[in-house]
């Protein structure tokens, strides 16, 4: 009979020489100028609602679009808390009149206010899904055919995922300075929130350390040859072809228009 150790090398052998399992292909995500096609589409298509029933017809669309998308309905949620907040803010102050408060008025402003709510959460699905050099390339292939006509195709792509990018830099740095001001002051502010008289103790040092970011990438760019005539240059970036995936996620982004554009001609 034998040992446990020889039994354990005999496995271990064994499990050696058979044959390893076929890899699982990661799952390919739909085109990032098909998404922005998408996104593009849906948000007119709230822009154009007025009424209650639009609203509600924007509102399931939005949590549709959320829902099948890969991106987290936590993370979209807070991401727009700071305007709903603001929503919420406005809808009250707009109803206040002197002598008691205006449900009509509130209601307008409550309608008119939800739609960039609805756009804004529909348009965070992109750079919460796709990388800025994704979207940068996206853009210059999408903009490229301007380029004959003088268009700062590789400018325009540069600025917007430079944005896309600093977005985050921006929050980590407020993060940043928060948890300073609350370590010097003895704040019992919660994480990430400042106290009023606090807000020059952070927000001073956060835009001088943000200007140093901003020169620092600047110089970088500029020692890497890029110069003025680089932003001017026709862009080399190869198009991908589109998939069926594609296409059917542009088809839906139609459909989904042209039904909020019949609702609205609907209800007037």
């Amino acid at each position: 009979m034998s040992s446990p150790a020889v039994q354990l090398n005999r496995t271990a052998v064994a499990l050696a020489a058979a044959p390893a399992p076929a890899a699982t292909p990661p799952k390919r995500r739909i085109d990032p100028r098909a998404a922005w096609v998408f996104c593009t589409l849906v948000s007119i298509g709230i822009l154009l609602q007025g009424s209650l029933p639009g609203l509600a017809a924007s509102a399931v669309v939005t949590l549709a679009a959320i829902a099948w998308s890969p991106v987290a309905f936590r993370t979209v949620w807070r991401a727009v808390l700071p305007l709903v907040w603001l929503t919420s803010f406005t809808v009250v102050f707009s109803g206040v009149e002197w002598i008691g408060f205006s449900f009509e008025a509130a209601g307008r402003t409550l309608l008119s206010m939800q739609r960039f709510l609805f756009i804004m959460a529909i348009g965070l699905l992109l750079p919460l899904q796709y990388s800025p050099l994704a979207l940068k390339k996206a853009l210059e292939t999408s903009l490229a055919a301007t380029a004959r006509w003088k268009v700062p195709v590789t400018a325009i792509a540069l600025y917007v995922s430079m944005l896309m990018r600093f977005i985050p830099i921006i929050k980590a740095e407020w993060l940043r300075f928060a948890r300073i001001a609350r370590a010097r002051g003895g704040s019992r502010a919660k994480p990430g929130t400042v106290r009023a008289r606090d807000l020059p103790v952070v927000a001073v040092p956060m835009l001088l350390s943000l200007f140093r970011m901003a020169e620092a990438a600047a110089l970088a760019m500029e020692q890497r040859g890029f110069r003025d005539e680089a932003l001017h240059r026709h862009p080399g970036a190869a198009a991908s072809r589109f998939e069926r995936a594609d296409f059917a996620h542009m088809l839906g982004g139609v459909v989904i228009f042209l039904l909020l554009a019949a609702l609205r001609v609907m209800i007037e």
